[in-house]
């Protein structure tokens, strides 16, 4: 019997799905394509009935189902790596000593309660795997997906305008039909960060839509 796996990632946020057979992926799916909302969370039900559909398969056809929905884990590991390897991981690994991911985009009631425990959870986890750490902090300030979407405009608070999920990714990017930063509108082309490669002050989504564009006019 072939076996058939559906994977499941439900977290607060970043929700999705995929199926998984003998041969490899059959088909991913993000929750926020069917929401419309950048990390959208809770259980990916969409995202499982649509990659079921894509695989052509049913629920009584799966062999397994596998859920994740712990978003620390490896944490050790990965800042392992980075010790082993600082002349490759170290900028990439401070980056994310300074970035917690994913982060619930709406904080519950007690804003103000969450907000601080949210940060003491990061430090204490941090602290957990280099002991000493939370001493050389002089100063924290602490920026949620809300915050992100209200300062700088980023709907759900995510700074690649949509998760870098399997169906949106690298080539993909942001959409199909929308996809290599040309639209489905003549003349209309895309160059922010929910274009490949994804949002950062390096400037390649624009140049890569600049080259789209004149390849598009000759």
């Amino acid at each position: 019997m072939t076996r058939l796996v559906l994977g499941i990632h439900s977290t607060p946020v970043g929700a999705s799905a995929a199926v998984v057979d003998e041969r490899g992926l059959c088909a991913a799916m993000a929750e926020e394509r069917f929401t419309r909302r950048a990390r959208s969370g809770g259980f990916p039900r969409s995202a499982v009935a649509e990659v079921l559909r894509l695989a052509g398969a049913r629920a009584d056809d799966l062999t397994d189902v596998a859920i994740a929905g712990d978003p620390s884990a490896n944490l050790a590991a990965r800042l392992a790596h980075a010790a082993r390897h600082p002349a490759v991981s170290a900028p990439r690994a401070w980056q994310r000593l300074g970035r917690r991911e994913p982060s619930p985009a709406e904080l519950v009631a007690d804003a103000a309660g969450a907000r601080r425990q949210l940060l003491d959870n990061v430090l204490a986890t941090l602290e957990r795997h280099a002991p000493g750490l939370t001493a050389c902090v002089s100063a924290s300030e602490l920026l949620t997906p809300s915050d992100l979407e209200r300062e700088f405009g980023m709907a759900g608070g995510h700074w690649h305008h949509g998760e870098l999920a399997f169906d949106q990714f690298y080539m993909v990017r942001p959409v199909p039909g929308a996809a290599q930063h040309r639209t489905p509108l003549a003349g209309l082309y895309l160059c922010g960060a929910a274009c490949h490669p994804g949002g950062g002050v390096m400037g390649l989504a624009g140049r890569n839509a600049a080259r789209a564009l004149l390849q598009g006019a000759v």
